[in-house]
């Protein structure tokens, strides 16, 4: 993109569409639609139980009694992590929408900084806003953070020092990182990338940068201080049996050797061009397009640009990993090496950061080689950025409820001061819509999503949904083979939709729930966004239908009756 004097007022435009991404959350408020899978329902709901819970300190051995009937502390991740205290200081919302803003802006700024500083230049600035721009609107996983969106600003401070032409301030971005992002999810893997860019300079070049070699050592180490619940729970902690390791070593059957290879082809390919749910870069109509364009350039024209096809060809890798991982061919070895089970291939978290080098790379090609190169690169980073726009939430969740819909608290309120005892004596468990829900309102609760909790808990609430389990070998492998998820689960209702909204109507005819169970358990009350017609021969009573006009939940509120006052259908 040339240089002239409208490029001046480039900054201003992509920071008024970076503001116009955001300003949603912020106009809405709670009646913002945001994600709900793995989003809400799980993550925010532990940071805010983690907040409130008077333990963000606490002994590794405390016990967090809102959920599953209690998890260690220990399970619960480390005080030194910016998002809970956010959620301390601000709660939940005001949060999730700082969060939002900060991955957005420091995803913008760190890719700026990386393709300026190291890739295209300073003399294609319009450029690198543009492509920044479009890394900035992608549809984050927000759970993890900064994980993925700080990965670009990080490796611009790695090369600078690797350079050194570093500052203070390449220093405090290894050093504060650690504390807003995933070691486990994405930043060992950024790590070991790092550590590899280290050997190769002490082979090739004969040179120990120590520079380089401290900085790797630095974010280590404090990733390893910010982290230590984590390694004290997976290595010391000998008293905590996980539900993870009855879903860990529940690895794949091992296919026939063509079936697996044509397995592993098929989901490469589909990786590469489409991406993934937590990781999806968005890569499919113009920055493959892109690529391909800039790949051909560089044959055609002979340039020696390497950087383009050794990205290229680093995500190709890295969706051939992920793609080995899951064919079930490794399977004999993951069974024979603790590890494997345990770190997942997340090194995919790292593709949104090469395709977006890829893009940029590939755009200063098609500027510099092909004739009116800027104005296509111009259409292609307005396409992008439109692109980004489209896997808005509140475009992509518009049909899901809203974030204050979809925690419903005036409802819930109402259904707690009908039950009017104190939350801690009674634990209650939720049909046709997710735990996390009354967890969120101030419920103690025997289900919930999480992947950490007791596997005691698991084999106790398992005789709750016995019989449902043997009616479906769906949920059967679901709860079995997995059980993050530790829900009433009903063979009526969808396994994937926990939303039973009111305008559902959502009906089982017949649940085979084990009171007696949840009586021991300290089960008292179900609340259940879909019409129970045996209740009374699972021994509840119906107490009272709650709905009004803000709420999305039509909520049945059923009480287990004591067992002297009848008999439960129990399992077998």
């Amino acid at each position: 993109m040339e240089s002239g004097h409208q490029n001046k007022y480039i900054p201003w435009l992509t920071g008024f569409i970076l503001v116009v991404y955001i300003s949603p959350l912020i106009i809405f408020g709670q009646d913002s639609h945001v994600r709900i899978h793995d989003n809400i329902e799980v993550n925010l709901i532990l940071l805010k139980l983690l907040a409130e819970s008077g333990q963000i300190f606490g002994q590794h051995d405390a016990i967090i009694p809102n959920l599953l009937n209690g998890v260690p502390r220990s399970a619960m991740g480390s005080e030194f992590n910016v998002m809970v205290w956010m959620v301390y200081l601000f709660g939940p919302f005001p949060a999730y929408l700082l969060n939002q803003i900060c991955i957005r802006v420091i995803a913008f700024f760190g890719m700026y900084f990386l393709l300026t500083r190291h890739l295209v230049g300073k003399d294609m600035k319009p450029l690198a806003s543009g492509v920044s721009l479009a890394f900035a609107v992608l549809p984050y996983y927000s759970p993890v953070e900064l994980s993925v969106a700080s990965q670009p600003l990080v490796l611009s401070s790695f090369l600078l020092i690797r350079r050194g032409l570093d500052r203070c301030t390449d220093w405090l971005v290894i050093g504060l990182i650690p504390f807003y992002s995933s070691l486990y999810y994405a930043f060992i893997w950024f790590i070991l990338a790092m550590s590899l860019i280290w050997v190769y300079d002490l082979i090739n070049e004969k040179k120990f940068n120590k520079k380089l070699f401290g900085a790797i050592a630095m974010m280590s180490t404090v990733f390893l201080i910010v982290e230590y619940r984590l390694i004290y729970m997976m290595i010391f902690n000998s008293g905590f049996t996980s539900v993870r390791t009855d879903f860990i070593n529940n690895t794949p059957s091992v296919p026939p050797f063509f079936y697996g290879i044509h397995k592993i082809i098929i989901k490469t390919l589909r990786n590469f061009a489409l991406g993934g749910s937590f990781n999806n870069s968005l890569q499919t109509f113009f920055i493959i397009p892109s690529a391909i364009i800039g790949h051909l350039i560089l044959f055609d024209r002979r340039v020696k640009e390497y950087l383009l096809p050794f990205s290229s060809g680093l995500i190709f890798l890295s969706c051939l990993g992920f793609a080995t991982y899951q064919s079930g061919l490794l399977t004999p070895l993951k069974e024979k090496i603790y590890f494997i089970n345990i770190f997942h291939p997340y090194f995919i978290f790292l593709q949104p950061l090469l395709w977006f080098v890829v893009f940029a790379l590939s755009l200063k090609l098609i500027i510099n080689y092909v004739r009116r190169g800027t104005l296509i690169a111009s259409v292609l980073i307005s396409l992008q950025v439109l692109y980004g726009f489209y896997y808005h939430d509140e475009i992509q969740k518009i049909r899901k409820p809203s974030y204050g819909e979809f925690y419903s608290p005036v409802l819930f309120n109402e259904i707690r001061d009908y039950i009017g005892k104190p939350n801690e004596t009674y634990r209650v468990v939720s049909i046709g819509l997710h735990p996390a829900i009354s967890l969120y309102n101030g419920f103690y609760t025997l289900d919930g999503y999480f992947p950490n909790y007791p596997l005691a808990h698991k084999k106790a609430f398992r005789k709750i949904i016995a019989g449902e389990i043997k009616k479906s070998k769906k949920l059967k492998k679901i709860f079995d083979d997995y059980g993050a998820r530790c829900y009433v689960y009903s063979a009526e209702l969808e396994f994937a939709n926990w939303l039973y909204t009111k305008n559902k109507n959502g009906v089982i005819h017949d649940l085979d729930f084990n009171t007696q169970a949840f009586l021991k358990m300290g089960g008292r009350y179900i609340i259940s966004s879909v019409k129970i017609e045996n209740y009374s021969e699972n021994n509840w009573e119906l107490l009272k239908v709650f709905e009004n006009d803000i709420s999305v939940w039509r909520i049945y509120l059923y009480r287990a009756k004591e067992l002297n006052q009848g008999n439960s259908r129990s399992f077998s």
